[in-house]
C-alpha cells in the first residue's frame, strides 16, 4: 500500500513551491486531486499476479530512483541533480506520471520531484491529440534535427505555449553538435 493521505498536506504544500506551466492546472486539477488524495494498493485490480510485474504507474514514478540506482549506487550524482528542472507530459499524466512521481517524492524525500511542470501543448493551446490532429508531423523534425533537438523543442514549447508550431530556428537553437546528446537526470 501507499499512504498518500497521510501527506496530504506536505503534497499540497510541495506542489505549491513549484512552478506549472500552465498555471490553472497546478491550482485546479492537479491541486485538487492532491487534496482529494486517496491511499492505493499498487496490486489492485491486477487478476493474476505475475512477479516480475508491477504497477507501471508506481515504476513509472520510481523511473527518477529507479534509473540512477538509487539509494543502493550514486546517491551522490543523484542527490546533485534532484529534484528535477523540468517535467513535462501532455495534460492526462496529472492523474498517472506526475501524480505518482509527486507522492513517491514526497514520501521519499519532502519535496516534489521536479522545479517546473509544463504541459506540451497545440498552438491553440489545447491538447495535442490524434483525434483533433492539432499535432505536427514529427518525423518532419526527426529526418531535419535529431530526436534530441526535437526533444528539446517540445520541452521549451511546453514553457512556450504561444510560440508556433513550425520555428525552426528553435530546433536549430536545441542542437548543439559537439554536445553528445541531452542530459537528463532520468525523469
Amino acid at each position: 500500500m501507499v499512504y498518500p493521505r497521510t501527506i496530504v498536506d506536505q503534497l499540497v504544500a510541495n506542489n505549491l513551491n513549484t512552478l506549472w506551466v500552465p498555471q490553472n492546472v497546478k491550482d485546479g486539477r492537479f491541486g485538487n486531486w492532491l487534496a482529494n488524495a486517496r491511499d492505493w494498493d499498487v496490486g489492485k485490480g491486477v487478476l493474476r499476479c505475475v512477479e516480475q510485474v508491477f504497477d507501471c504507474c508506481f515504476e513509472s514514478g520510481s523511473t527518477p530512483y529507479a534509473s540512477a540506482h538509487y539509494p543502493f549506487e550514486n546517491k551522490e550524482s543523484f542527490l546533485k541533480n534532484f529534484p528535477g528542472d523540468l517535467v513535462s507530459e501532455a495534460i492526462d499524466q496529472t492523474r498517472g506520471w506526475f501524480y505518482t512521481l509527486h507522492i513517491l517524492s514526497t514520501h521519499l524525500f519532502g519535496t516534489a520531484p521536479w522545479n517546473v511542470t509544463g504541459l506540451v501543448l497545440a498552438a491553440d493551446g489545447k491538447k495535442m491529440s490524434k483525434s483533433l490532429r492539432n499535432y505536427p508531423d514529427l518525423h518532419i523534425d526527426f529526418d531535419q534535427y535529431g530526436a534530441d533537438a526535437t526533444r528539446m523543442f517540445l520541452v521549451t514549447r511546453a514553457l512556450f505555449p504561444s510560440t508556433p508550431d513550425r520555428r525552426p530556428e528553435l530546433v536549430d537553437g536545441c542542437v548543439e553538435p559537439s554536445s553528445g546528446g541531452l542530459q537528463t537526470a532520468g525523469v
